[in-house]
């Protein structure tokens, strides 16, 4: 920050030429470290995205190999056979006598709801109790994830992914704020910019309280619960990102991906969920699992919008326009300041004055 006392100095023309060369030089440079810096948080973030992605659309294998080939079954599973139930309507001792599931104390034994490392991938059981009964016939993530490593795992490799959706859809870091709120036209905020960040910032409170509960309050132990704490964190994550394309401006690319994703989520959850009420396909391979790949796919295209974002981002396609001198309040003045008069080539009246002093 020269002070205009140097500026008004007789070397004023020759620091101005200097600056009006250096500045754009370092909002190269800065912006370059911009780009770089939101390309790696982007990577960083798809790959937290696709080891999720391995755990959800794996969950029927890996309940295979750990309940089955690895044996668990014999520790975990203590239910008799002939009390266990299968919501597609198959014979689930028949089912224990094919896979050979004995143990010498029990005989045919079955895993009920909550009973393995993963739920069972026989079928989807029936649970029945005095508490909490549920029954299915459809496989689905929150039917996996209902043992307690189920839990675990679908929590700690969601932790890093909604970390990110933390860090970048809130605006809480100053680099991002600026290229999101800047996006919206002053004559067209009718409400706000400090409201629809208040409103991004408690839809995601929201989905983060929600998704907590979801996966406290299983599908075998309060089953109720747990579809209506599923139902209101998708609202949630839905609602916050249409703030999102708000904030960023309806127009833009970025939004309009946003709410491409959203119609794309809500129709993908609607037809998986709604296949389950097609009797023909019950007992089938898409019948027993259309909703468990619906919701993965589902969850993976919400997650996948923060990367998204900070690719495609309009504000970020401007990093190889040469930026000119006018363009260096971001990095030289601060974000919310303009450039000061005396930053400007004098005038030809005005470098004669200075030559006269």
């Amino acid at each position: 920050h020269l002070s205009s006392s140097v500026l008004n100095q007789p070397g004023r023309e020759q620091s101005l030429k200097l600056l009006s060369w250096n500045v754009p030089k370092t909002m190269q440079s800065a912006t370059r470290f911009q780009g770089t810096h939101f390309s790696k948080l982007a990577a960083s973030n798809c790959f937290c995205i696709c080891l999720l992605m391995i755990y959800i659309f794996g969950l029927p294998l890996w309940s295979y190999l750990a309940n089955q080939k690895m044996g668990y079954f014999e520790e975990l599973c203590t239910t008799p056979a002939q009390f266990v139930q299968c919501g597609d309507g198959r014979n689930y001792t028949e089912i224990a006598e094919s896979l050979g599931r004995r143990r010498p104390d029990i005989g045919l034994v079955g895993c009920t709801c909550g009973e393995g490392v993963f739920g069972d991938h026989a079928c989807p059981v029936v649970q029945n109790g005095k508490i909490a009964s549920f029954i299915s016939s459809q496989f689905s993530i929150s039917y996996y994830i209902a043992t307690p490593s189920g839990t675990g795992a679908m929590a700690a490799l969601s932790f890093f992914p909604l970390l990110f959706v933390w860090g970048y859809g809130l605006g809480f870091n100053a680099e991002v704020e600026s290229h999101v709120m800047k996006k919206i036209s002053p004559s067209k905020d009718l409400l706000g910019t400090s409201t629809r960040l208040s409103f991004v910032f408690w839809t995601q409170v929201m989905f983060q309280v929600l998704y907590g509960a979801f996966l406290f309050s299983t599908v075998c132990i309060a089953p109720t619960m747990h579809t209506i704490l599923v139902g209101g964190f998708v609202v949630a994550e839905v609602c916050h990102f249409i703030a999102m394309a708000s904030l960023i401006g309806c127009e833009t690319t970025s939004a309009k991906i946003v709410f491409i994703s959203i119609i794309a989520v809500v129709s993908i959850l609607a037809l998986g969920f709604g296949l389950r009420y097609v009797s023909s396909l019950n007992g089938t391979f898409v019948g027993l699992y259309a909703f468990h790949y619906a919701e993965c796919l589902s969850f993976s295209l919400v997650l996948l919008l923060n990367p998204a974002l900070m690719y495609l981002s309009d504000s970020f396609s401007a990093a190889s326009v040469k930026p000119t001198l006018p363009e260096a309040k971001h990095t030289l003045l601060g974000s919310k300041n303009r450039v000061p008069a005396h930053f400007r080539e004098p005038s030809q009246d005005e470098k004669h004055e200075n030559a006269i002093a």
